[in-house]
């Protein structure tokens, strides 16, 4: 598989188990919203602003300003909208936008902004809400009309602005081009002992929310709604009641005032939609998970290019060692045919003897590096080996004696300088690696050279007299089939595998490793003291 389409599926499937994951937080946070919407309607069915308020003793004027004051304030999170009714089913209050000022001396009133909210106001407002949370009211201009309270203009500013009572960082909000007859500004700067107040409710209509509270508004303007009032108020006794859902609630209640009944709506709704994908929980939800993904999917492509790449690079070796393992046995085959045809032709029958020693020089040569070959692959497979306490100095003169004719054949000085040294390796693979210095060393070197064995402090060295390993063999010289500078070699006993199998197994035991050039010649060792 391609590494652009390996990448492709990985991104593939980190955005389905995104969306997965978004599903499953939607859903979750529905059932959060769900639960908070049923607790807010328990809030509602059980808050009674008789028990706060000595309504005995206050008319329906002075009554609903305070109850729709306090209840537009109260049920932020979700559209609300409550209204009080007369026996003959008239609006004698509602909720929406409202203004409180509260004098510590006991004088107080209420005013009721919605039928001035302007679009315009509503967008000033909405803006501001949205950069600050919360506007803090300043002072208020208003006049008073057959008693009710008409607003003029109403300065705002936010709360948490250093300097927030500076010019340039009020808000003016104009209700009326008329001029206002009273004024008044809260303590916070004018040091007076009046408070004021101000809830905005339903200010951004591009809001989905928006939508939701014109459905309540025209539920509570409705003839249906108005019918239904009428009856509840002409009963002796009504203890309330109404009906609830997940997504909507409404509640009946009736109260007597001065005498006369009246009913009190209220209403509740969401989308469970739109609410619960517009909801700032579910968007700190999909953020985290956003979060998360973005950590786990760098872990994951990570990981896949590296093993991509690691597999890449086997596949490569792969190729590379079996075009070069052909290679290797293709050239004996062609002696060996060539040789043949030459006996069975009897072109030179005096030269018979000397083909067939060439032929049966080729088979042994085949033979090693099939051997070679069959151990290299049984080493290159090994992810753990099994070690047992071994003397390195008794394996290192024991590997040794096994090359004795070769080295005197060529009249090579051999000196052995080793001390007792026990390690824990895989003897048999251990042995191997020996072996291949050895016959390395002894490939390299020429006659009446010499070669120096020595143990010391777990360090295995093995020296040959004779000419250097350039770089560039430097570079190469422990990969497979790779033979260095044919000057170096005095036989043909080089299969171009020991040095490429010892690399293996010393990386398996986790010994160090490697080879240095001497004054005189080339001295290759490995340290048998682990190195992770």
């Amino acid at each position: 598989m391609k590494k652009k389409k390996l990448m492709s599926l990985i991104a593939l499937g980190l955005a389905l188990a995104y969306l997965a994951g978004a599903l499953i937080l939607f859903y979750a946070t529905s059932s959060v919203l769900s639960v908070r919407f049923s607790q807010q309607a328990e809030r509602i069915r059980l808050y009674n602003p008789m028990n706060s308020y000595a309504y005995h003793e206050m008319n329906i004027k002075e009554y609903s300003e305070i109850y729709m004051y306090q209840n537009s304030g109260n049920y932020p999170l979700f559209p609300y909208a409550a209204a009080i009714f007369d026996k003959d089913g008239n609006i004698v209050a509602r909720s929406g936008s409202w203004l409180r000022c509260y004098d510590f001396e006991g004088e107080n009133f209420h005013c009721y902004l919605e039928p001035y909210m302007t679009s315009e106001i509503k967008k000033t407002v909405a803006e501001n809400q949205k950069e600050t949370g919360y506007l803090f009211s300043h002072r208020f201009e208003y006049n008073i009309k057959n008693g009710e309270i008409v607003p003029v203009k109403l300065v705002v500013c936010d709360y948490n602005t250093e300097n927030r009572f500076a010019p340039e960082n009020l808000i003016t909000l104009t209700f009326s081009d008329e001029k206002a007859q009273y004024s008044i500004t809260d303590n916070e700067e004018s040091g007076s002992n009046v408070n004021i107040y101000t809830t905005f409710v339903d200010t951004d209509e591009n809001r989905y929310e928006h939508k939701l509270y014109t459905e309540l508004y025209e539920t509570i303007e409705s003839e249906e709604m108005k019918e239904k009032m009428v009856r509840l108020c002409s009963q002796d006794n009504y203890g309330g009641g109404g009906s609830s859902s997940s997504a909507y609630f409404d509640y009946y209640d009736m109260i007597e005032v001065d005498g006369k009944k009246y009913c009190i709506l209220q209403l509740s709704k969401r989308s469970e939609f739109l609410g619960t994908l517009l909801s700032h929980q579910f968007r700190e939800f999909l953020i985290m998970e956003l979060l998360v993904f973005i950590f786990i999917g760098f872990i994951i492509v990570l990981t896949a290019n590296n093993i991509y790449n690691k597999n890449k690079k086997l596949e490569n070796a792969r190729v590379a060692f079996t075009g070069a393992a052909a290679h290797e046995l293709k050239t004996p085959l062609a002696v060996i045919s060539n040789q043949c045809e030459c006996i069975l032709e009897d072109i030179a029958p005096e030269k018979n003897k000397d083909y067939v020693e060439s032929i049966y020089d080729e088979a042994k040569r085949m033979n090693n590096l099939i051997v070679t070959l069959l151990q290299y692959n049984r080493v290159s497979v090994l992810d753990k080996i099994n070690k047992e306490k071994t003397d390195l100095a008794s394996l290192a003169r024991s590997e040794t004696e096994k090359y004795t004719s070769i080295f005197e054949k060529k009249n090579i000085d051999v000196e052995i300088d080793t001390e007792k040294c026990e390690i824990s390796c895989n003897t048999e693979l251990l042995a191997l690696v020996i072996d291949n210095f050895l016959s390395n060393a002894a490939n390299h070197t020429l006659r009446n050279g010499r070669v120096k064995i020595t143990v010391k402090k777990g360090v295995l060295t093995v020296y040959n007299s004779g000419s250097y390993i350039t770089a560039e063999d430097a570079q190469h010289i422990w990969n497979e089939f790779y033979r260095e500078d044919k000057a170096r070699t005095s036989g043909k006993n080089s299969t171009g595998m020991g040095l490429a199998m010892s690399k293996k197994i010393l990386q398996l035991h986790g010994y160090k490793y490697g080879f240095k050039n001497t004054d005189s010649g080339v001295e290759f060792y490995f340290s048998a003291v682990r190195h992770n």
